[in-house]
């Protein structure tokens, strides 16, 4: 097998494997029923539209909620909780996009503040870093009783809120979610990709005969330029991200 061949075995695994990717969604539950029953019923759309979900109770929620009702629900065969399963940090590089159907106040001004102390957080925290898209559902987000509740407490997690969308969080309500997925097909997730800011200074790759879709994310947060071999390989997903995310590849000796 010859360099070439190398080359176009290589490219076409890792298309296969980010093609795979693209429809994989991680569902954070939080402690709460509020808009529980509906995001089912969106989740269930998703599944129709060939997504397949990795579902995860976090703690509070693995108390609150039943799993083998979600489980029936989904039709999944697991369902991860948080103190239970073991490697559920690393849940962030197996999946293109995060779902939160039931995030609670709690969680969302711990996000908001940069907080990262269990693992909805710390899962937030590198897809946010990352760059990767999330939808929120926002119903649980603000105090009930809105006309009792001073308006400097509501102002309060309004402002967490709004942190969260410049953070590139898209909030919805529950009855949204699957619109918002939906209204990005057909492509990939990445077109999720927010206008953050990002640190100073080109992403430089040498050595590397093939550009992915990773090697694309790597560069947003590094000044949204990538310099690359002039014979370099870019993937057609890699140069898709680069186009929705407004990353700019540079071939160095051209």
């Amino acid at each position: 097998m010859n360099t070439d061949e190398v080359i176009d075995l290589i490219v076409e695994r890792v298309l296969e494997k980010l093609k795979q990717r693209e429809k994989q969604a991680l569902i954070i539950f939080n402690g709460s029923f509020t808009g529980l029953k509906e995001s089912l019923i969106q989740l269930k759309k998703m599944q129709e539209r060939n997504w397949k979900l990795k579902v995860v109770l976090s703690k509070s929620a693995g108390h609150l909620l039943d799993p083998d009702h979600l489980k029936k629900e989904l039709s999944v065969q697991e369902i991860c909780i948080e103190g239970r399963d073991k490697n559920l940090q690393s849940l962030d590089k197996d999946y293109s996009l995060l779902i939160m159907p039931t995030l609670t106040k709690n969680s969302a001004a711990k996000i908001s503040l940069g907080i990262a102390d269990n693992l909805t957080t710390s899962l937030v925290s590198r897809f946010i870093m990352r760059g990767l898209p999330i939808i929120a559902a926002k119903d649980a987000c603000l105090p009930e009783e809105r006309k009792k509740t001073p308006s400097d407490y509501l102002n309060m997690f309004e402002n967490y809120l709004d942190k969260l969308e410049r953070f590139g969080l898209k909030l919805v309500k529950t009855d949204e979610i699957f619109q918002t997925v939906s209204e990005n097909e057909p492509g990939p997730v990445h077109r999720f990709f927010p206008e953050t800011a990002v640190k100073p200074g080109p992403q430089h790759i040498r050595g590397k005969k093939v550009v992915t879709q990773s090697d694309i994310l790597d560069a947003i947060d590094t000044g949204r330029v990538l310099n690359v071999q002039a014979k370099a390989i870019i993937t057609p997903l890699a140069m898709e991200t680069a186009n929705d995310a407004g990353v700019k590849i540079v071939r160095l000796g051209e």
